[in-house]
């Protein structure tokens, strides 16, 4: 498949790229403060270590650094419970730039393409046997075209020793009003792209 395009509000397409102020300022001093307040967890940095290594993530090149931007804030959330990610990385979308604006506010939220959840029990319920899965990191599976990439930026260092660097996450982002669509919409797509096959293994 290829890389999925952010779908801006009909009202900012033509200048998208231009009405959003950056957050680089405030998202850096939130950091220096962070490392100051308290050490990260271990699993953080440990989380962005192999988010590089699997590409999800990327350093931006110093000659792209004055490209107009926006930066997500970041904090991490530990769910012990949890069978696959104990420990995740929460981006936001929604802290306003300096013109009062964010990036959920200029993005779509796309419409509602699973079936509602009355319907999915009753369906589930008619059968016999069914089978459920949970796809670990399921956003992170999915890539954003690189154009729209510069609109998921965020500062991190692995240590308070290290300068802060500008990264940017080349997936679909939780945290952006667009992701639930595009992580739903892209699994119903593949779903009917292989549901020929499927079928046809189902009969064997």
């Amino acid at each position: 498949m290829e890389d999925l395009e952010l779908d801006f509000e009909q009202r900012w397409i033509p200048r998208s790229l231009d009405i959003l102020a950056s957050l680089q300022n405030k998202e850096c001093m939130q950091l220096k403060a962070g490392w100051k307040k308290s050490r990260p967890h271990d699993s953080v940095p440990q989380l962005h270590e192999r988010n590089e290594k699997l590409s999800h993530m990327e350093l931006v090149k110093s000659q792209e650094w004055r490209q107009t931007c926006y930066f997500l804030t970041h904090h991490p959330v530990f769910k012990e419970t949890s069978t696959t990610t104990e420990t995740r990385v929460v981006f936001a979308g929604s802290p306003k730039t300096s013109n009062g604006l964010s990036l959920n506010d200029i993005l779509q939220v796309g419409p509602t393409v699973q079936h509602d959840l009355y319907s999915i029990v009753l369906r589930f319920r008619a059968h016999h046997v069914c089978c459920t899965a949970d796809i670990a990191r399921m956003n992170r599976q999915i890539n954003i075209h690189q154009h729209d990439q510069v609109q998921q930026r965020f500062l991190w260092r692995y240590s308070s020793e290290e300068p802060i660097q500008v990264y940017k996450l080349t997936t679909v982002t939780y945290g952006t009003l667009s992701a639930p669509y595009l992580a739903t919409r892209c699994l119903k797509k593949l779903a009917d792209v292989t549901s020929v096959n499927i079928q046809s293994l189902l009969k064997c």
